[in-house]
């Protein structure tokens, strides 16, 4: 079986708006100067911390622990219902699997968010593979039908097709 690893933010799903959404929310709790929305997009696709680090580097590993916690405040209550789907990405990954692949999401999303995107989202993906924001290797969910597990297994670094910019 052939097996393809998508990323989610930017290649599956336009999450641009809950991203940015919630960057803003951080950064107003946080009281960290404003940037533009064209660098906050810069966001979209590395880890949170190494974006504030790049972007904040004068915050320390603490204010950069806090400043993430806001982020997830508020894109769980409300940032993460702020995406859709591409058009027509439900029918090409339908496509895909028809053709023999297995499709799978690579996500440096924490694994609970994961979870409730996959939820509901994922119909045609039988595996989110969850790498953790520090990079390292995370839990390997499965869509069984009824839900969202974990297998149990971990997956390493995965190849991705990704949206990915230098």
């Amino acid at each position: 079986m052939k097996t393809l690893f998508f990323d989610l933010d930017g290649t599956i799903a336009d999450s641009q708006e809950g991203i940015i959404n919630s960057i803003h929310y951080m950064i107003q709790k946080q009281h960290l100067p404003l940037l533009d929305d064209d660098t906050y997009r810069q966001f979209i696709g590395p880890s949170l911390g190494s974006s504030l680090n790049k972007y904040y580097p004068a915050l320390s590993a603490a204010e950069v622990d806090q400043t993430i916690q806001y982020y997830h405040e508020f894109y769980l209550a409300k940032g993460i219902f702020q995406q859709t789907l591409y058009p027509g990405i439900l029918d090409a990954l339908d496509r895909l699997l028809h053709a023999g692949y297995q499709l799978n999401i690579a996500s440096a999303k924490p694994e609970p968010m994961v979870t409730q995107i996959a939820e509901r989202f994922a119909e045609p993906l039988l595996y989110w593979a969850v790498r953790r924001h520090d990079g390292r290797a995370g839990a390997l969910l499965q869509n069984s039908g009824t839900g969202i597990r974990t297998t149990g297994k971990w997956c390493g670094p995965p190849a991705v097709v990704d949206d990915w910019r230098p």
